[in-house]
């Protein structure tokens, strides 16, 4: 899956064996990372399987996501009571990464990446800083996605959760993004069930 991705960072500044050990190490965090895919990720679990620094697994993260390989998403917290603050969850850009038969990851993976280039599109086009999070508090209760504009929530991916913490937010709107083609329709105050591909159709 790995293969040929480059040295990212030796872990002392060796050569030869030393080095190429490094490579392996990387080759093998990123074979470690799909089945994280939809979790917060633990860099101490990371570290233990990789026999490196907490330093080294932080640095070798940040230069994926520099290669366009992985993206982060940080937990919102805002308005949330006793929400979690600095655990990430991690993204490919190319969700063919999560094997098919990890059906929900794969999909959520899809939708993440999805999201993340609509934020960045806007961005782009001179509409304002979007950026996506994802909602978890000390209670295990989660929102996938949420989008802020500037700061502020705009749009949240439904759950159970998301319905009460919508109206604390400001009443925001709140989707269901979904496999199965040809669905559009209200659920709730707000609320949308809408087939995925045709969200994203709506941005090109």
């Amino acid at each position: 899956m790995a293969s040929g991705l480059p040295l990212l960072v030796p872990e002392r500044g060796e050569q030869g064996a030393d080095q190429n050990l490094g490579h392996r190490r990387v080759e093998t965090l990123v074979s470690l990372l799909p089945p994280r895919v939809g979790s917060m990720l633990s860099i101490n679990s990371l570290k233990e399987d990789l026999h490196v620094s907490h330093g080294t697994v932080s640095t070798w993260l940040d230069s994926l996501t520099k290669l366009y390989l992985i993206f982060s998403l940080r937990p919102w917290q805002s308005k949330i009571h006793k929400a979690i603050k600095k655990e990430k969850k991690y993204y490919f850009y190319d969700w063919s990464y999560v094997p098919e038969e990890n059906e929900g990851a794969r999909f959520e993976n899809m939708v993440a990446a999805g999201l993340d280039r609509i934020c960045n599109q806007l961005g782009e086009n001179g509409l304002g800083l979007y950026e996506l999070f994802f909602v978890r508090d000390l209670l295990k209760r989660e929102v996938d996605f949420l989008i802020a504009k500037g700061g502020t929530p705009v749009l949240l991916q439904i759950s159970g959760f998301a319905l009460n913490l919508a109206k604390k937010l400001g009443d925001i709107p709140i989707i269901q993004l979904v496999h199965k083609n040809g669905i559009l329709k209200k659920s709730d105050k707000n609320a949308y069930i809408i087939s995925a591909g045709h969200f994203f159709s709506c941005f090109p």
